[in-house]
């Protein structure tokens, strides 16, 4: 499976990554310091190793998760010779009910002046391919894409 990103986003991806790199090693060497204490008072304060141990798998998976994110991304500039005639990732979208979206990546990191919602999620795919004049049904209420930018 593709992830598509916006450069800006994979940028943050890959911060995030290296992030949870560094909280490894750090949790590694926590868990060194847990094992080593453990010892010292015969296996008395395993608790603590435990605690450690968790928290490092749980990062570990984490990460494992990103780095397939990031192993399938594609990343997509929405600059170029784009037609936005229908909504597509990087399409501002203004719906009948006032609200205005911007169709995001997979994973919406990067900060935006408005709402930014992943292709991916709920209603990007219900937006997804979408003309201006179009209606669509989320959640049980119906909205009309007003206009795409």
């Amino acid at each position: 499976m593709k992830y598509y990103f916006f450069p800006e986003d994979i940028a943050v991806l890959e911060q995030t990554v290296n992030e949870l790199k560094r909280k490894i090693r750090e949790l590694g060497k926590e868990q060194g310091e847990a094992a080593r204490q453990s010892t010292e008072n015969f296996g008395h304060d395993d608790a603590c190793q435990e605690a450690v141990y968790q928290a490092r798998t749980i990062v570990i998976e984490r990460l494992k998760n990103l780095r397939e994110i990031l192993n399938n991304a594609v990343i997509f500039n929405p600059e170029g010779p784009f037609s936005f005639d229908m909504v597509r990732m990087g399409a501002t979208v203004e719906l009948s009910n006032g609200r205005v979206l911007k169709i995001g990546s997979f994973m919406v990191f990067a900060d935006y002046p408005i709402v930014n919602i992943s292709y991916d999620s709920p209603l990007g795919k219900a937006l997804l391919k979408k003309k201006e004049g179009d209606r669509i049904e989320f959640q049980g209420q119906f909205f009309t894409v007003k206009r795409i930018s």
